[in-house]
């Protein structure tokens, strides 16, 4: 299915049959290009997880 066909030509019963595409509104809040970087705690372990969700704990991958 295209987006086109399901923003604008399929109701939803949760949107009182209306499309996604004629309940949408644009948010007034402005989005920062870049956003900060993150910064965390001393006493917090940071990992990165890889993009299938796997990550490394204590030189095992979990």
């Amino acid at each position: 299915m295209c987006t086109e066909e399901f923003n604008w030509q399929r109701c939803h019963e949760a949107l009182g049959r209306r499309t996604p595409g004629s309940v949408h509104e644009v948010s007034p809040r402005p989005y920062p290009a870049k956003l900060p970087d993150i910064e965390y705690d001393s006493n917090v372990t940071v990992r990165r997880v890889r993009h299938n969700g796997e990550f490394t704990w204590r030189g095992r991958l979990s």
